[in-house]
């Protein structure tokens, strides 16, 4: 036992002799018993008001945790499918949601993207080169084209 336990019931026991010692009427004496039901009651009022705090806070948590994945992770995964998009050729306007920090990147993404597709689309086709062929020994000379990936092609 922990000494200021013994030393809370030693005062007690003091309490209880002194009162036991004294004459007391009979309303002190019933508010003397009514004593050790008051304090129980508090107990459970205090147990419950602890509870109710517990309570309290495991939802505010939860509310937390869905608010910040509603406003963190999703605009991120929003991001993310984006740039996916950006990289197979798609066209398209990333909207800049969620914290400023993740805003800032999606308009900076949405700024390069845009600039791949300039320097994609806006550029002059290439140049398709003619070359024609004399094969020895054939009667009509063919034609050597070079289509927009680079490979020969040969037209008739």
């Amino acid at each position: 036992m922990l000494p200021i336990s013994t030393q809370r019931d030693d005062v007690i026991e003091d309490q209880r002799a002194l009162v036991a010692g004294a004459p007391l009427s009979v309303g002190q004496l019933a508010e003397l018993n009514a004593i050790p039901n008051r304090l129980e009651d508090l107990r459970i009022q205090l147990n419950a008001t602890i509870g109710v705090t517990l309570g309290l806070a495991f939802a505010t948590t939860l509310a937390a945790a869905f608010l910040i994945r509603r406003w963190v992770t999703r605009p991120i995964e929003r991001l993310a499918r984006a740039v996916r998009s950006a990289r197979t050729g798609k066209v398209g306007v990333i909207a800049p949601q969620g914290p400023p920090e993740l805003a800032d990147l999606a308009r900076d993404v949405d700024a390069m993207r845009l600039q791949m597709n300039r320097a994609l689309y806006d550029r002059p086709p290439p140049r398709r080169r003619h070359d024609r062929v004399a094969v020895p020994g054939a009667t009509r000379v063919r034609r050597l084209t070079l289509d927009r990936c680079g490979r020969v092609a040969v037209a008739c």
